[in-house]
């Protein structure tokens, strides 16, 4: 078993990428737009062996009381087949 991702909300999804990029040596895929959901995101990928991190963003969090959900949203695991997981 083994981390596949960790994703973060942000309100900067440019930035953060480009950070991730500049200062991690990350490579991005191009981004993903759902625009009737106003969701966009990139998944950044690192060394071979390491997970990769999904920065999301959404055009509806832009109140006081949903930015308080921005930062760390999810770790997803990986075991390897449906199989894996229905065993465990």
């Amino acid at each position: 078993m083994h981390i596949s991702h960790i994703a973060i909300w942000t309100t900067r999804l440019e930035e953060l990428r480009n950070f991730y990029i500049t200062y991690f040596n990350g490579t991005s895929n191009e981004k993903y737009i759902n625009p009737k959901k106003g969701f966009e995101s990139y998944f950044i990928s690192f060394d071979q062996g390491f997970a990769s991190l999904e920065i999301m963003q959404r055009q509806d969090i832009t109140t006081p009381a949903l930015k308080d959900c921005l930062g760390l949203a999810h770790f997803s695991f990986s075991v390897g087949s449906k199989e894996a997981v229905l065993e465990l």
